[in-house]
């Protein structure tokens, strides 16, 4: 018959039961807490004098307070693509980073044990307002964030059509397409009250707003839509046509001006009267000999009074 002893040789450890035993056993140990963050190693003696091999010794390691740090804890990064940005980890546990940010990606080192590091990347910010995302390092419910801040995209604003010229009648939903990455309100120059805007004034980054415009009795007119956002102003130039006129030719009027609608203002050349028309116009010339402001081979073309339509 062997006889044995169990015997600890750390405080925090305790033989709870099978201290003595002969031949064979169980031997059961507890443990006190850890309040460092180092693991420590201790062990249980098992001896039975006289037995080949005696004593023998069981190991124990018992893990520390578990930590993690990070650095930096936040990190500002440009508007641009980049990559290659680092985080440093100092941990006693194993470690896993995650980012719930879909512009950010974690590209190596995103799973490790003990202290080292991960590297993560950030897509272009096309808007011209800065970003905040998270990457989160963590091990069971231990866990470190480090804060991306990335900076805002140089504002930028332009729309098409720059200008855009309308018939004499009344037209509705007239489309302007935006291009943006700011916030941006959209109105009418001032004293154009023939112009409405009826949808899409306010929008923030790409967009299409509509105008419309009255009809138009009288001579033709110009007026203008101002998209206006992040210190930048596009401008439409809106034309349209008047009413059908009457456009008179002189060539003794004593006020020659446009647009050429009395014998007094009369254009004194037939074609400055024909580059004042819209469609629609009646050029009326007085009886004469009249040149008509434009040449054939050095000779002028010449008149000799009626209507032209």
């Amino acid at each position: 018959m062997m006889v044995y002893q169990a015997t600890e040789t750390d405080t925090w450890l305790d033989v709870t039961s099978g201290a003595m035993g002969t031949n064979g056993g169980n031997v059961a140990i507890s443990y006190e807490a850890n309040s460092s963050t180092n693991a420590r190693t201790g062990t249980v003696e098992i001896a039975a004098p006289g037995a080949v091999g005696s004593p023998q010794y069981v190991m124990v390691v018992q893990a520390g307070v578990p930590t993690l740090t990070i650095q930096p804890a936040g990190t500002n990064v440009s508007y641009g693509a980049s990559g290659g940005h680092l985080v440093a980890v100092e941990a006693n546990t194993p470690w896993k980073a995650r980012t719930d940010s879909p512009w950010i990606s974690i590209t190596t080192g995103g799973t490790n044990w003990l202290n080292g590091s991960l590297a993560f990347q950030v897509e272009s910010n096309n808007l011209a307002i800065a970003r905040t995302g998270m990457i989160v390092v963590a091990w069971g419910e231990l866990a470190r964030t480090c804060t991306v801040t990335q900076a805002a995209a140089p504002p930028w604003l332009s729309i098409a059509p720059a200008s855009t010229n309308l018939p004499r009648a009344a037209v509705t939903g007239c489309p302007i397409v935006v291009s943006a990455n700011v916030s941006w309100t959209a109105s009418r120059g001032a004293g154009d009250v023939w112009i409405s805007i009826t949808g899409g004034g306010t929008n923030f980054g790409n967009g299409v707003l509509t105008f419309s415009v009255s009809t138009n009795a009288g001579i033709a007119r110009a007026g203008t839509i101002l998209v206006t956002g992040g210190g930048i102003t596009s401008t439409c130039a809106v034309r349209q046509i008047g009413a059908p006129l009457v456009r008179h030719v002189w060539t003794n009027s004593p006020a020659p001006a446009a647009p050429f609608t009395n014998w007094t203002t009369a254009a004194h050349t037939i074609q400055d009267a024909v580059n004042a028309c819209e469609d629609g116009d009646t050029v009326l010339v007085t009886n004469g000999i009249y040149q008509s402001g434009s040449t054939y081979g050095g000779v002028y073309d010449q008149y000799y009074g009626g209507m032209l339509c």
